[in-house]
Order: C-alpha cells, then sequence, then structure tokens
C-alpha cells in the first residue's frame, strides 16, 4: 500500500494536470476564435473593395 506521501503527490500531480489541461484548451479556444475573427474580417473587407470596384 502506497504511503501518506505518494498519495498526496499523486493527488498533487492529477490537480496540476487538470489546471494545466483546462487554462492550456482555454488558450487554444482564444486563438481560434482570434482567427476566426480575423479571418472573417479579411472576407468582408474583400467583399467591400469588390462591391466598390
Amino acid at each position: 500500500m502506497a504511503s501518506t506521501g505518494v498519495n498526496v503527490l499523486r493527488w498533487g500531480a492529477l490537480a496540476f494536470g487538470v489546471f494545466y489541461g483546462f487554462s492550456h484548451q482555454s488558450a487554444i479556444n482564444s486563438r481560434d476564435r482570434s482567427a476566426h475573427a480575423q479571418h472573417e474580417y479579411e472576407r468582408k473587407e474583400k467583399l467591400i473593395q469588390q462591391a466598390r470596384d
């Protein structure tokens, strides 16, 4: 049976992994939303430019 210190280390590693995964996924989603917004802006800008010509 594992000692108390090992169990604390395991639970701490699990908690850190969950926190890291959540924050990393949040950063990825934020980057993707920003890229999508930029793409939409460029698409609309291109359509406006075509309408002017």
